[in-house]
């Protein structure tokens, strides 16, 4: 009798610690976002912005996900503009959550030989037409910088993703078009398209709760089980 309450307490501490991992969830990959801006210096269509875009497919404003972007390795100028679920700047961090359809964030930067910035994403589907996330340059009359964007999505963007779509995210790239100026003036601009890395990605602190929970759970049985012997 008493080897079979054993082995039910073993059953249920498995059950449990299964279950506390199956559950525990994991922060969104973190991507590294780098492009060779080197062209943009003393550009005549400068000064240019850096433009971050979340656009809610639900058209509903549902605020089930968002952006975050950090550590940029350029610098501002003056003050970020914001609109609907946008916050922060180049300097502290950019935050886009989906709670208006148009979530946009944009600001002047100095421009130099290099661009790069931490990204992750939130990855929840919606029901009808996905979230997505997008980046683009502004020139000095407030037009995006033209891409080899503007033949596939319609846009000049730099980089596209749709939120939600898939196991893991495909982002879409695009490198400058040598057959169009930007609307402030000035030749063509040359760049190649962004590149994306991942990184590793880092356990929530709800995770480490529900793991530490497990290990408690553990110790707690293989204690009861030396005081019974």
């Amino acid at each position: 009798m008493r080897i079979g309450r054993h082995y039910l307490i073993n059953k249920i501490v498995l059950l449990l610690v299964f279950v506390l991992a199956c559950t525990a969830g994991y922060a969104s990959t973190v991507y590294t976002v780098t492009l060779d801006t080197s062209g943009f210096v003393g550009h005549p269509a400068a000064p240019f912005w850096l433009s971050a875009q979340l656009t809610d497919g639900s058209g509903t404003g549902n605020g089930n996900n968002s952006a975050t972007l950090s550590d940029f390795s350029i610098s501002p100028v003056g003050s970020a503009s914001l609109v609907g679920g946008a916050s922060g700047d180049l300097s502290s961090g950019v935050e886009l959550n989906d709670s208006g359809f148009f979530n946009q964030f944009s600001q002047q930067f100095v421009t130099g030989a290099l661009l790069s910035f931490n990204l992750v994403l939130t990855w929840n589907p919606e029901a009808t037409l996905p979230d997505q996330f997008s980046l683009a340059i502004l020139d000095s009359a407030g037009h995006e910088v033209p891409t080899l964007g503007m033949g596939v999505s319609g846009a000049d963007a730099l980089l596209s993703v749709d939120l939600g779509v898939g196991s893991t995210p495909t982002f879409h790239t695009y490198a400058s078009d040598p057959s169009r100026s930007p609307s402030a003036g000035g030749s063509p601009i040359s760049f190649a398209a962004v590149t994306v890395t991942p990184q590793a990605a880092v356990p929530e602190p709800s995770t480490w709760l529900q793991l530490s929970s497990a290990f408690l759970l553990v110790g707690g049985y293989a204690l009861l089980r030396r005081k019974q012997r």
